[in-house]
């Protein structure tokens, strides 16, 4: 389908009977059923989305309103706010209503037990924010037809002002990929496969998305790839946004800034926020696609499911207690049910119990290939270093069993339109940092190559790529020494700040014996990032392709212990974190990679911001 296209004409549905200039002064519902007709059971459409264009103009002066889904979650409309929640309140998300946006369009996508919900705001019809993808869970009803309500809080008599309402459908991950986030990636088209259809809609073109068919015949008799089914409501295309007005949207004081933005939070209540990033890595899975789609599991790798299932178990077992949920007790009861069959621990439920030690027994005990306790133990590894991230951050006392049960969330950079620029080292002088401007970090870039790209590599380059990880290797062993050592503290003095070593510590030693492993392993597709000041190392950070060279995940970093343990100490140096990260994105983006990203575990009922924390000013 043509890019630039003049006009487009659709058949009315009429169950969709207010979908342009909708005013709304009580309230309205839209029976999806019958909005839908023929293609709400239609079992070839997986997908279904309702995208809702609102007037900001006159629902500014109105105490709010609301959009709620039969048995699913609600969005909230204030003054001020958007706010998403699922079914039972539990989670919330709360997002700035800007006071420049003219026009707020909601997408939600519906499919079997769980909804997608997003926000974007424009301002004649230009990009003012767009809020990540939120998954909720959904507890549709099967034998009542759900309905969309929105309702209007009218004091003065002023009206909820439907722009329009538009109906699409798709055929999902089973004939295509475009719901999954890494297949896109153009301009403000990469954070979101949604942002295709309304860009598609209201712009006439979306990087990724080559058409919206409007005829379902046509639809369903050729490849479905990348192809929306337009069922209901009027589209007429406006003007392309450019890059360069994007960009200027996301300027500060003229400068633009490279950001990793939140871009998905899974709040489906799996409890699997610490096990599932662990599990993932272990396997060497990406958690980008885990968490981005469908949420069951088709198309795993079996290393996820049993390694999960047994994760998942431990931490409802034992999570509740840092007394218990540690490696030196997962390795015991571990070893205990190996020896005996059992767990040999009091715990309160024995049917849990007894799935658990089944599951070890027949995954780790009785398999004849592979290292599985070797995966279980790591994957612990780095279940603990996002507990310890995650407490760290938010300072939070949070057990295990409770962070499991958090929302997990995804943070990306886009790297198309990531800016290179190089990064001051900073020393601590008499208590203040001290801009080096006449100094540099040196960054040293090593990629673990597949065997196809070995055989291109010169013996020099694979020599030197030899040398560098034996002397990354003997780097990360000291560090880990000096994390696992004593470090002598006045517990009388400030035992809060005992505390806080003792995580830190302990955090390090994990760390660097998961780096330690991976140099061992040499999995191709790893990226360290080694960073030194003045001939001496400082920063490492490990990435990983994860067999997907369009996407790379930031896995870990270590730093010299010297510069953690005592951070204030006189000639520590500051910033090798972020010069580190900024080199990766540079590298990557020279590579043709599209995304740079992150998990995150997050809090509910917290305010959502897509930049505060996670920048490479303060994140890194």
């Amino acid at each position: 389908m043509n890019r630039e296209i003049s006009s487009i004409k659709v058949s009315e549905n009429k169950n969709l009977n207010c979908n342009r200039v909708c005013t709304i002064l009580s309230a309205h519902k839209i029976n999806l059923s019958d909005a839908f007709g023929r293609y709400w059971h239609d079992g070839r459409l997986v997908n279904r989305q309702i995208i809702l264009i609102l007037n900001s103009k006159y629902s500014r002066k109105i105490e709010g309103y609301s959009i709620n889904l039969s048995k699913g979650p609600s969005i909230n409309v204030t003054e001020n706010e958007i706010i998403f929640s699922d079914y039972n309140e539990l989670n919330q998300f709360n997002f700035e209503y800007k006071k420049n946006a003219n026009e707020l369009a909601f997408i939600i996508q519906l499919s079997d037990d769980f909804v997608q919900y997003q926000y974007i705001q424009t301002e004649k019809k230009q990009l003012v924010d767009i809020s990540p993808i939120i998954s909720f869970k959904w507890l549709k009803e099967k034998q009542i037809n759900p309905e969309l309500t929105i309702e209007n809080y009218n004091y003065y008599n002023i009206p909820v002002i439907i722009n329009r309402a538009i109906l699409t459908a798709d055929t999902g991950r089973k004939n295509s990929e475009k719901r999954d986030l890494s297949q896109t990636s153009k301009a403000i088209c990469s954070f979101t496969p949604f942002l295709n259809i309304y860009n598609y809609i209201t712009h006439g073109t979306c990087q990724q998305l080559d058409g919206i068919i409007f005829n379902a015949l046509d639809y369903f008799s050729n490849n479905t790839k990348e192809k929306t089914l337009h069922i209901a409501g009027e589209s007429r295309p406006l003007k392309p946004i450019t890059i360069s007005k994007i960009a200027n949207n996301n300027t500060s004081d003229g400068v633009y800034e490279n950001y990793l933005m939140l871009s998905y939070i899974d709040s489906t209540n799996h409890h699997q926020s610490l096990s599932l990033p662990a599990v993932a890595k272990t396997c060497e899975t990406s958690i980008y696609r885990l968490i981005s789609s469908r949420p069951n599991r088709q198309g795993r790798p079996p290393c996820i499911d049993w390694t999960l299932d047994i994760m998942t178990d431990f931490t409802l077992l034992f999570g509740n207690d840092l007394s218990t949920w540690n490696s030196e007790y997962f390795s015991k009861i571990i070893d205990s049910i190996i020896k005996t069959g059992s767990t040999g621990a009091v715990v309160e439920d024995a049917e849990l119990e007894q799935r658990f030690s089944n599951a070890v027994r027949e995954k780790v005990v009785d398999r004849s290939k592979g290292n599985s306790l070797g995966q279980i133990k790591t994957a612990f590894d780095y279940a603990q270093l996002s507990y310890l991230a995650h407490t760290a951050y938010y300072a939070s006392d949070d057990m295990p069993s409770q962070v499991e049960q958090l929302p997990l969330s995804i943070y990306e950079l886009l790297l198309e339109t990531f800016v290179y620029r190089p990064t001051i080292p900073m020393i601590m002088e008499h208590g203040e940092q001290v801009p080096q401007h006449d100094s540099n970090f040196e960054i040293e870039i090593i990629a673990t190559p597949t065997p196809e790209e070995a055989e291109k590599l010169s013996a020099e380059e694979i020599e030197k790529i030899r040398a560098s990880r034996a002397e990354l290797a003997e780097t990360i062993v000291q560090w880990g020494e000096q994390y696992q050592g004593s470090h002598v503290v006045d517990l009388d003095a400030n035992p809060d700040l005992a505390a806080g070593i003792s995580k830190t510590l302990h955090a390090g030693h994990i760390v660097t014996g998961i780096i330690h492993r991976r140099l061992i392993i040499k999995r191709p597709g790893e990226i360290y990032v080694v960073v030194k000041f003045r001939g001496k190392t400082i920063a490492i950070v490990l990435a990983d392709r994860f067999n997907n060279r369009n996407q790379v995940e930031l896995v870990a970093s270590a730093t010299l212990p010297d510069f953690v343990l005592v951070p204030n100490r006189e000639g520590a140096v500051r910033g090798a974190g972020t010069a580190a990260v900024i080199a990766l994105a540079q590298y990557l983006k020279e590579q043709g990679a599209i995304t740079l990203f992150s998990e995150v575990i997050s809090k509910p009922s917290a305010r959502v911001k897509q930049k505060v924390g996670f920048n490479f000013k303060s994140g890194f």
